[in-house]
């Protein structure tokens, strides 16, 4: 006895073990009306039921307009007044639209979530479309991504709601398909049409697809007609397996009040903790017994023999007793007499009982109850399971479709930084574009350039020069939307605090490999485990192409006010990315060009009601402006006929002025240059990137393809040509040698061909073609035998890492002259006809408040078989740059040399960047052994006259060899 008794209680504990969609009732039912309205008043006839009792009333409710949901939000409340829980059986007018009219969905969407916005915690929603589910496969997807919509419209408004499917037919093959569309975070039960159901089968199929959902059975009104056929009919679909019962009221009053009283009796009597209890289900008569875990009482379902007259029930328990009968209409109960205690049990004999009915028995001696709810504690701890990715997802989605339909618009000032960095020098340019920001939901940004800062200095022209806009393609479909396909793939990593704030963790990568032309994410995104809203997402965009090598992005989300300010962490509030950081690779006229990102969002309003007429204001006005469009952003310009703006036609050619000079201590003075440089980011319309720069003599000319026939690899050609020979000087212990001074002409022509290696590695192969000719000088001795002409094959290759900032680069090269004859004074020198280069290197800036930076710089370079036309030197042009050393006063085998740099703007007017450096030379022949070469520069950048960009850089000798200076001004104007 107490063997069976204890299994009972374990039963009882392993069934009340916490589920997500369980109604927290067994038997639970549930009555499918026409009209909420009669059926909350015949409810109103019967005693009120008890505050956690459970009875369900589903209803049809449309959503054609606003009067519909009105209409069902009252017959809600209704039935809220009468005791019931709300079952929204939602039609939508037309079948499932295909992924590429979503839109059809938004207005009744809309209506739905306004709908679940009122209603209490606990109401059901049934989502229910036209269509043939069973015979139309296609209906299955489409089926699947409207209720996904729906679920999380649905959730997002009550995140307490449970959403159920619409009436299935009985079939485990639809079933299967359904699920096989990744519903199962999205469902919380599964509704089944009247019909020839084998609900354990149902039910184990559920329970293996989604162990969590509820199943709920639809019954035919004739097959549930009067008191005792829908007690019996309840319990039989509860014990075998049926989350809930619904039965149909006909409209014919008698029937119908007989059904609301046994439904409102199941409701008062078996809501709880309560589980279906074998073990107690007596002999003599077909039975159901129930346990209720608060006593371990039973309330039991008889349904008596058929050829009526008295009839004993026996029962194997010996610790029940207390027989009371309860009376549908009243909802009380009455001792019934006739129960005795046998030796093997308890029996109970019943003589008047001609239909079904529902009786209480009590247990007299709680048998190790103490004892159960300690195994209960243990139990629920040791079975608690963490919550299934996919409910994160949905939950994510749910607030996030929440967010949208309560944010219609806002208005920011969006401040976004633009980094631009070259290899792995401390150096790089600012640019800072700031001004209105006017979002709209579902038609993304408008954004004007009201300021715009070249390295934290103001533009004070009237407009804003259009630089390129060079930016990753949009992906084809972002994390965490609902989409026609199973686009990712998602893993829980864990949990992790974030901004203070207790996350879910999870990583997401496409589901399959990337096809060509399509481009996904990978990385991933932080949720808040209370409310369930994004709190930072990092993402690194696969699958691109062209120019753009990668994009490493990082969104951090802050709760605020309507008025913009901070907020609390709650659903409530309002939810924005206001901080991005991000870097982004590009291929560059054949450079890898870094682009260290930040965007911030400050002086936010939520739906303002000025924010139409300040956005028209913006518009009309001349200021530059961009907007989001399905490409990404494009300038939009004033048409001079309707005054209105529209989106321009992109123009990725620009052309500009470059004039400059430059001197150190090897010039007898300042070298001037100046000329015109053209440039195309799209050539012809063809993706090839263009650049030619012509300065008098001087001529730079590249062309280069960022996504060769189509691939990852790059390729391009570089040419560089100079009309007049440069002086070579060689210094010999710090003093000029000028009898071994040669003129030197080197035009050269570069190939290379590149491609990443990942998302944060470029791989450079090179090729370049130089010929080298020398002249004599005027000071040349007469014994000073010329190095013959020649040409020259390097061939290189070139490693970058970048990731957070951080650069880091190896590279080589093999060198191979055609032609190389003894040279040199009498022609003692004789060096070798080839020699290898190799450098590696690692820098870092960081970027401070108010346009500061920080940065430093570390590399080390080296070779073999050196001499004094292939050596490392050291001056503002050279391998190694130590600010004030002239180019050639010093040559070396290797070094090992370090940069930092400090900058700060003042008033907007002028930036001042403070740079040191220091190198540590070695060189056999010069007799350098880890010399110390330091200088320091101080470089200036201001707006000139005419919308110029003026920058300056003078540096000075500081140790070693040299104790000279250095002086470079550029000038840049835009067109």
């Amino acid at each position: 006895m107490l063997k069976r008794t204890s299994a009972a209680i374990l039963l009882l504990l392993a069934g009340a073990l916490p589920a997500l969609a369980q109604l927290p009732c067994n038997p639970c039912v549930g009555l499918a009306t026409d009209d909420p309205a009669a059926t909350a008043d015949l409810l109103g006839t019967l005693p009120a039921l008890p505050e956690d009792a459970v009875l369900v009333v589903k209803w049809p409710v449309e959503l054609a307009d606003d009067a519909a949901v009105a209409a069902a939000r009252e017959a809600a409340s209704t039935l809220r007044a009468a005791g019931a829980l709300p079952w929204y059986a939602v039609r939508f007018a037309a079948p499932p639209p295909p992924a590429e009219r979503g839109e059809d969905l938004t207005a009744e969407l809309e209506r739905l979530a306004e709908l679940a916005r009122t209603a209490t915690a606990g109401s059901l929603f049934q989502l229910d479309w036209p269509g043939d589910l069973l015979n139309e496969p296609q209906a299955v997807q489409e089926y699947a991504l409207a209720l996904k919509r729906a679920s999380v419209a649905v959730s997002g408004a009550q995140p307490d709601a449970a959403v159920v499917t619409e009436p299935l037919p009985p079939d485990p093959e639809l079933v299967r398909a359904l699920y096989a569309q990744e519903l199962d975070a999205y469902l919380d039960g599964v509704a089944f049409r009247p019909g020839r159901t084998d609900v354990p089968e149902l039910k184990q199929l559920i329970r293996e697809l989604d162990p969590d959902a509820l199943v709920a059975l639809e019954t035919n009104a004739a097959a549930a007609s009067g008191e005792g056929a829908t007690l019996v009919r309840a319990a039989a679909e509860a014990e075998a397996g049926a989350s809930l019962s619904l039965f149909p009221l006909s409209g014919e009053a008698g029937a119908d009040a007989a059904t609301v009283r046994a439904a409102r009796l199941i409701a008062q009597e078996f809501s709880g903790d309560v589980t279906f209890d074998p073990y107690s289900t007596p002999a003599g008569a077909e039975a159901w017994s129930f346990v209720r875990g608060e006593d371990l009482s039973l309330r039991i379902v008889v349904s008596p023999p058929a050829e009526g007259g008295p009839f004993t029930l026996r029962f194997s328990d010996r610790q029940i007793g207390s027989p009371a009968r309860f009376d549908p209409a009243t909802g009380e109960s009455d001792l019934v007499f006739g129960g005795r205690r046998t030796r093997n049990g308890y029996e109970l004999e019943l003589r008047d009982a001609a239909e079904p009915f529902v009786f209480r028995l009590e247990r007299d001696l709680a048998v190790g109850l103490d004892g159960a709810e300690s195994v209960e504690e243990a139990l629920t701890v040791a079975d608690t399971r963490r919550i299934p990715v996919g409910e994160i997802l949905r939950r994510l989605q749910a607030f996030e479709d929440d967010q949208s339909r309560r944010i219609a618009n806002y208005s920011a000032t969006n401040t976004t930084s633009l980094r631009f960095q070259l290899g792995t020098g401390v150096q790089s340019v600012d640019a800072t574009f700031q001004g209105p920001f006017f979002f709209r939901q579902g038609a993304g940004f408008d954004w004007a350039w009201n300021n715009f800062y070249v390295n934290g200095i103001r533009w004070r022209r009237k407009r804003i020069p259009e630089i390129p806009l060079i930016q990753p393609e949009k992906a084809a479909a972002m994390p965490a939307e609902i989409t026609f396909t199973r686009e990712y793939r998602y893993r829980l990593r864990g949990t992790a605090t974030v901004e203070g704030r207790d996350t879910w963790v999870v990583d997401f990568e496409p589901a399959e490999a990337l096809t060509e032309g399509r481009s996904l994410f990978r990385g991933t995104v932080w949720v808040d485990r209370e409310i369930y809203a994004r709190v930072k997402t990092r993402a690194v965009q696969l699958g691109l192409t062209g120019d753009v090598l990668s994009n490493d992005e990082t969104t951090f989300y802050t709760p605020v006010d309507a008025a913009g300010q901070p907020a609390a962490w709650e659903r409530w509030s309002y939810w924005l990315p206001t901080r991005v950081i991000g870097q982004q690779l590009f291929s560059v006229l054949n450079a890898t060009t870094i682009v260290e990102r930040e965007i911030e969002l400050t002086g936010i309003r939520i739906n303002p009601s000025d924010f139409d007429a300040r956005r028209d204001a913006t518009l009309a006005s001349e200021t530059t402006m961009v907007r989001d469009t399905e490409v990404g952003l494009r300038y939009l310009e004033l048409d001079r006929e309707t005054g209105e703006r529209v989106v321009k036609e992109e123009d990725k050619t620009r052309m500009f002025l470059l004039g400059g000079a430059f001197y150190d201590e090897a010039q007898d003075g300042p070298l001037p240059l100046g000329g015109v440089n053209w440039l195309s980011f799209d050539w012809r319309g063809t993706g090839t990137q263009a650049d030619l720069f012509i300065a008098g003599p001087l001529i730079l000319a590249d062309i280069a393809n960022p996504s060769l026939f189509g691939s990852r690899w790059d390729a391009g050609v570089d040419v560089f040509a100079l009309a007049f020979a440069g002086e070579d000087v060689l210094y010999r212990e710090g003093v000029e040698s000028p009898t071994e001074n040669v003129e030197r002409l080197r035009p050269n022509i570069d190939f290379s061909l590149g491609r990443p290696l990942g998302s944060f590695t470029k791989l450079d192969l090179r090729y370049e073609l130089s010929w080298h000719n020398f002249q004599r000088a005027d000071e040349t001795g007469e014994n000073f035998v010329l190095p013959s002409d020649h040409l020259s094959h390097s061939f290189g290759a070139i490693v970058r890492y970048i990731r957070s900032g951080y650069r880091l680069v190896a590279g080589g090269s093999w060198n191979l002259r055609d032609e190389w004859q003894p040279w040199g004074l009498a022609a003692a020198n004789l060096t070798p006809d080839s020699y290898t280069l190799w450098n590696v290197g690692v820098a870092k800036t960081w970027h401070l408040p108010k346009f500061q930076k920080f940065g430093v710089a570390l590399e080390y370079v080296d070779g073999s078989d050196l001499d004094r036309f292939s050596k490392y030197e050291f001056g503002f042009f050279s391998d190694v740059n130590v600010h004030g050393y002239q180019s050639d006063k010093v040559r070396a085998e290797r070094a090992a040399a370090a940069h930092v740099s400090y900058g700060f703007e003042l008033g907007e007017i002028f930036r001042i960047d403070l740079v040191g450096d220091a190198a540590w030379a070695t060189d056999a022949a010069s007799g350098l052994d880890r010399e110390l070469l330091a200088g320091a520069g101080i470089v200036g950048t201001f707006i000139g006259p005419w919308g110029t960009v003026v920058n300056m850089d003078i540096g000075h000798a500081l140790a070693g060899p040299d104790d000279g200076w250095s002086a470079f001004i550029a000038v840049l104007k835009l067109f």
